[in-house]
């Protein structure tokens, strides 16, 4: 039954492997083992504990699940999501079976929102001038008879900031 100097310690069942003792003789087996002298490794497998996986192994004293995509943690019941720092400028990212996506704040655009509006959004160019955004100021490349706000010339086509005037 019991042992120590105060005889106060379990005596587990004699050839106890993987066990302690709770009440005297007995054997009370560890997480993963069984049998009356719990040296038997306990098929995990067969319980299920795989949830997400391809496939469980049974190794001894444990298991291993080989999770499927999307899916971790050492019963692959953990969502492994792929949105995580994805979606850049306040985009919501929106996961799913196939991959994930950002969906863009209104001005943002790319595959992780990561272009910003331009200032040639505002069309600040007029009478047919075209905008080019350049280091992110908006320059105009007027039309013949036409010139930017700080351009003399009247007749040359000139970049300059700003719109297109007479």
């Amino acid at each position: 039954g019991y042992e120590g100097a105060l005889c106060d310690q379990c005596v587990t069942f004699p050839g106890c492997i993987y066990g302690s003792c709770i009440e005297p003789w007995q054997c009370v087996c560890d997480v993963n083992w069984g049998g009356l002298l719990c040296n038997k490794d306990t098929n995990e497998c067969d319980m299920g504990v795989c949830v997400h996986a391809r496939s469980c192994r049974n190794l001894i004293g444990g298991y291993l699940c080989d999770c499927l995509p999307g899916w971790a943690g050492p019963n692959c019941d953990i969502r492994n999501s792929s949105c995580q720092g994805l979606c850049l400028n306040g985009g919501h990212c929106e996961d799913s079976v196939s991959g994930s996506r950002c969906l863009c704040v209104p001005g943002f655009s790319g595959k992780h929102c990561q272009t910003g509006p331009s200032p040639c959004d505002s069309t600040p160019c007029q009478h047919g001038g075209q905008c080019v955004d350049k280091e992110g100021r908006a320059l105009c490349s007027c039309p013949m008879g036409y010139s930017g706000i700080s351009s003399t010339a009247s007749t040359t086509q000139t970049i300059r900031n700003w719109r297109c005037d007479l």
